[in-house]
């Protein structure tokens, strides 16, 4: 048996009777006429949850685990998420339901259901493998595009291996044009949600997506039958696909089918593009679509734009910078970006900070508990103008050992308003430069210790704008 299935019928024998109550909670008295329309409700969301996706299995050859209380919970929220999505329109989700005890019990009428969704669930995970391997040579060539598209940029080795995208997106997208008929479903990209315009070539990107209006009960059978993919277009021509990056959403799962789509409910995706051609993503502007057809219907959600950037910056780099995401010349936005791809772990940052004696940066320790860390004793400073860096201070990789208390901050201040510059400096930084007189922006950026020495710095960027600096002939600097 497999491990969905498994999950699906452990659910509904722990907590079946909640999950009718919870449906029954979330119908108009009037359409309450009695469980068989909880129950319904409830079969549809757990057909819903389960068409894709799963507990991972454990143990030797993959054996199955006992599911324990914590897991329960897990599925069963899983399952209210969807009833809550699939109510009918206007009510609000049943937020007041009351947590249901470690094993509330089975409802008889849900069980008695058990086969039929099974089947059903069963039925739509075919249909999704059989659309996401369109062919043998449809799936080598998917796996080239992913091995070559997501190898690690020499500056972005993360400690903890990074998720692996999995679920073979469908390869007969590859290289089509758009449809232009009518979408069976309005889907819009939610900009409220996160709107992630640029992202490094082999990053994943994240969003959100919905229903632009309420689910036609005519086609809902064809948006049950329509798996959602993120594909990459430029002309309206499909040039990369997205490979689900399991875990990253970092607000709920990815939809099973359009059918689970409904206004004011965004959906989330992780993903990471695999190019059609097997190579590197190339730079350039982009749209990314929520899309699926079988044919002879289709959805297609509205454009999101993406700028994917290179992997290398732009510029030159100053010997110990070399390998790293910062370059003199680099559109600052940028850097802003491909350092976010290097953000340590469990340190969040708390904002800059300015002083009477220059920049710094904040650090908050983001764990549960008190940690001791190896910081930088200095942050640096990148100088900005007209959106491009233009100038680099000293490199500050001397480090101490701080413990700091859990949701405690700490303080890394740049050197007392330091105007040396090792962009116009000798190469192998032994002969700094300094920046002619000006108005600037400071950009200031910490490097914090990679654990391992065979990994890469991670790197804390403070934001730029809004902190004009006036650098005097004399090299004195001060705010304007």
């Amino acid at each position: 048996m497999a491990q969905w299935e498994d999950d699906l019928r452990a659910v509904v024998e722990h907590r079946g009777a909640a999950l009718v109550e919870h449906a029954r909670m979330l119908l108009e008295p009037a359409e309450d006429d009695g469980p068989d329309r909880a129950v319904e409700l409830t079969v549809r969301a757990l057909e819903a949850a389960f068409r894709r996706g799963g507990r991972r299995t454990t143990g030797e050859h993959g054996s199955v685990r006992l599911v324990d209380d914590d897991e329960l919970d897990a599925l069963a929220a899983r399952v209210t998420g969807a009833q809550d999505r699939l109510a009918p329109a206007g009510r609000p989700p049943a937020t007041a339901t009351p947590a249901p005890p470690p094993d509330d019990g089975a409802s008889e009428a849900l069980t008695a259901r058990v086969p039929e969704v099974v089947a059903h669930v069963r039925a739509a995970r075919s249909r999704g493998r059989r659309r996401a391997l369109v062919g043998s040579a449809a799936v080598v060539v998917v796996a080239a595009l992913a091995t070559t598209a997501f190898a690690a940029r020499p500056w972005d080795r993360s400690p903890t291996p990074a998720p692996s995208p999995t679920a073979t997106p469908y390869a007969g997208a590859c290289g089509s044009n758009l449809p232009k008929g009518k979408s069976a479903l309005r889907v819009r990209y939610d900009r409220t949600w996160a709107d992630e315009s640029e992202i490094v070539a082999d990053q994943t990107w994240d969003a959100a997506f919905e229903a632009d209006g309420d689910v036609n009960a005519a086609v809902r059978g064809t948006l049950d039958s329509l798996t959602p993919e993120v594909v990459l277009t430029r002309d309206g021509k499909v040039v990369a696909l997205g490979v689900d990056v399991p875990g990253s959403a970092t607000a709920g799962d990815p939809p099973a089918s359009f059918s689970d789509l409904v206004a004011g409910s965004p959906a989330y995706v992780a993903v990471r593009f695999a190019a059609c051609d097997g190579g590197a993503l190339a730079p350039g502007r982009y749209q990314a679509h929520l899309f699926a057809t079988d044919g002879s219907a289709h959805v297609l959600s509205g454009a999101a734009g993406l700028t994917v950037l290179s992997t290398v910056p732009e510029g030159d780099q100053p010997a110990w910078l070399a390998g790293s995401p910062l370059a003199c010349g680099e559109k600052a936005d940028e850097f802003v970006v491909r350092a976010g791809a290097l953000a340590p772990e469990r340190i969040d940052q708390a904002g800059g900070a300015v002083y009477d004696d220059g920049f710094a940066v904040l650090l908050r320790n983001g764990s549960r508990r008190a940690r001791t860390l190896e910081l930088p004793r200095r942050a640096v400073v990148a100088w900005v103008q007209h959106g491009r860096i233009v100038g680099v201070g000293p490199d500050e990789r001397a480090t101490h050992t701080v413990t700091v208390g859990k949701g405690k901050l700490v303080r890394v201040a740049a050197r007392p308003w330091d105007t040396t510059d090792y962009c116009t400096g000798s190469a192998d930084g032994t002969k700094p430069g300094h920046l002619p007189p000006g108005t600037y922006q400071a950009l200031v950026y910490t490097r914090v210790p990679a654990t391992d020495a065979s990994d890469p710095d991670r790197w804390v960027v403070d934001d730029w704008r809004g902190n004009d600096i006036v650098i005097r002939r004399d090299g004195t600097a001060a705010l304007r």
